[in-house]
């Protein structure tokens, strides 16, 4: 047998109230069997989802699955997965998501035309009062050329940090080459992705909806958890070192310091203040590492010029959260006062402009 075009890795934990649609939509559906293969990563699952893995591949011999025996997390899993690929495309597909039916031979139809290192496809949310496309993209089979600032710099803007998913793209294996997600969790798609957009040269965006994201009560982007303070903290971190090596960083950086700012400081403030363990160590260490991180991101001088910077050492060093809360909230209070007075005589100067 060939090799396949396409590799689709998934990595399986605690999957089995989804993982069965999973399966079906990356394996029904989808066209030749031979043109893709799926590697299920089951990272010491302790559910029923070893079963389900095992009834699948044994009716679909482009299933291969891997077992851990013991859990090693979601990048882990996924760097397993990278590694035993055979496919020249790689793609990501989480165990509670799916891929629309067709959204295969579609995807390797447009690679099949496309000189590009990675493939952009649009997705739906999905929730239980049904589906809508997440955004509109750029034309299907536009070429974005990455080595001009004026195309890179607002497609890099657009997605970071809260639109680098690795699951709606699809991503060659030479752009890849020893790339790897790092291992915490959430953040840790974020941060590989970032670093793909930034080497590729060419992209591929393709407006067709070609996957499911799939939201819950149980996603881990919805919940208060030591991982998720833990993968926020450390995605902050590495996300800043990742793009401050970008040659455009320069014209990007007071952007990406209030991205950073809005969705990780504040938001992973807010997750700690909320966090309440049996056992009270287990939150000082996190607060000891989000600090930690935040000081390293913030007080860089390659991210924030003098100012700034004073500014953040003055809210962050002392290690408080309510002192790093109570600056985040006038801070917000102040941008709302501002906004409103700058509508204000936006407004009027409408007005007197208008016969």
């Amino acid at each position: 047998m060939s090799a396949p075009v396409l590799s689709v890795i998934v990595p399986v934990y605690k999957a089995e109230p989804f993982l069965r649609q999973c399966l079906r939509s990356l394996l029904v559906g989808q066209g030749d069997p031979e043109s893709f293969e799926v590697i299920a990563i089951d990272d010491a699952s302790p559910d029923a989802s070893t079963s389900i893995l095992a009834d699948y591949s044994s009716r679909h011999p482009n299933l291969r699955v891997i077992r851990f025996p013991e859990n090693r997390g979601v990048g882990t899993a996924r760097n397993v997965g990278i590694d035993a690929a055979r496919g020249e495309w790689l793609a990501f597909c989480d165990s509670d998501d799916a891929f629309v039916r067709g959204a295969i031979p579609r995807l390797l139809e447009e690679l099949k035309h496309a000189n590009c290192e990675v493939a952009v496809f649009n997705l739906a949310r999905v929730e239980t009062a049904g589906s809508l496309p997440d955004a509109s993209m750029e034309p299907s089979g536009r070429i974005l050329d990455m080595t001009d600032p004026a195309v890179a710099v607002p497609f890099v803007l657009q997605a970071f940090p809260n639109r680098l998913w690795a699951w709606n793209k699809c991503f060659h294996r030479s752009l890849v080459g020893p790339l790897r997600f790092p291992d915490f969790q959430p953040c840790e798609d974020a941060v590989f992705t970032l670093d793909c957009l930034l080497r590729a040269k060419r992209v591929l965006t393709i407006s067709d909806v070609l996957y499911e994201y799939v939201q819950h009560a149980g996603s881990c982007m919805r919940t208060v958890s030591a991982n998720r303070i833990r993968g926020d903290s450390l995605g902050m971190e590495a996300l800043f070192r990742t793009i401050s090596t970008w040659p455009h960083f320069p014209e990007v950086r007071r952007v990406v310091r209030r991205n950073l700012k809005d969705v990780f400081l504040r938001g992973t403030c807010q997750r700690l203040v909320a966090y309440h363990p049996e056992n009270d160590s287990a939150k000082k260490e996190l607060v000891t590492l989000f600090f930690r991180s935040a000081i390293s991101t913030f007080c860089n001088p390659t991210l924030s010029p003098p100012a700034p910077r004073a500014l953040f050492k003055m809210i962050l060093v002392p290690r408080s959260l309510s002192l790093l809360s109570l600056a985040l909230r006038l801070e917000s209070r102040v941008r709302r006062l501002s906004n409103a007075i700058l509508g204000t005589l936006a407004d009027r100067k409408r007005n007197a402009e208008s016969p």
